[in-house]
């Protein structure tokens, strides 16, 4: 009981330390004492995967309690990931780390996603300047955003690879 509250209590604080989520903004709060917590997170996660047996009747809170930690940890860019593909914070050249799409299936893993779009729900037709901060949600449809891309690409050489999904189940894809 008390390692699922120390858990809760290090999500929380991450949050706290987070501010709000916008990927037209950033965070508008960062906290002096994070490494503080990063050695939290490094202990509790091997804490939590030293506790699994089978059949485990608390097995979905263990999975509960990791993704929770997922959320926390913050990586230096999508090619650190080794969880499954979704939402992670990275810093990726930023002071306050961002949340990105990281692909990690695909060719390899370590895929930033910068576009997704897959039905017309979002619309995509925008002036320049939301091109220029991104829009739309990283989990669903969006764009990353110029200054975002310029960030990332700035750092290093990357490549790029497009993939596309036909709605006839037919793919292509090009790097």
């Amino acid at each position: 009981m008390t390692l699922i509250l120390s858990l809760l209590l290090v999500a929380f604080s991450t949050r706290l330390c987070e501010g709000s989520f916008s990927l037209l903004s950033e965070p508008r709060q960062t906290c002096a004492g994070y490494s503080g917590i990063a050695d939290a997170i490094a202990y509790l996660t091997k804490s939590i995967s030293n506790q699994t047996v089978a059949n485990d009747p608390l097995l979905e809170v263990k999975t509960s309690l990791q993704n929770l930690l997922q959320l926390a940890t913050i990586y230096q860019s999508c090619d650190d990931v080794t969880g499954p593909p979704g939402l992670y914070r990275v810093r990726d050249g930023n002071d306050v780390p961002t949340h990105y799409f990281c692909q990690t299936e695909l060719l390899g893993g370590g895929w930033t996603v910068i576009q997704r779009r897959t039905s017309d729900r979002t619309n995509f037709t925008r002036s320049f300047n939301e091109y220029q901060n991104g829009f739309g949600h990283p989990d669903q449809e969006f764009w990353i955003g110029l200054t975002r891309l310029n960030r990332i690409t700035s750092l290093a050489q990357y490549e790029l690879i497009i993939l596309m999904d036909a709605f006839d189940g037919t793919t292509a894809s090009q790097s």
